[in-house]
């Protein structure tokens, strides 16, 4: 994609944008909030992946 073709959003579209409004609703929800509504463990699912890599240096 050329970056010529990109068109920016003003600031009142910007505003009105669903992807805006669902990043910062996710910047307010907590990690309780993931494991209960979504059935995600974040922190469990991050600290596994942190051993996995670790384990793949090895």
């Amino acid at each position: 994609m050329d970056p010529r073709d990109l068109r920016l959003l003003d600031d009142d579209a910007l505003e009105r944008s669903s992807v805006v409004a669902n990043s910062d609703m996710n910047r307010e929800r907590r990690l309780a909030a993931y494991r209960r509504e979504l059935g995600v463990d974040v922190l469990a699912l991050l600290r596994g992946a942190e051993r996995d890599e670790g384990r793949r240096r090895e």
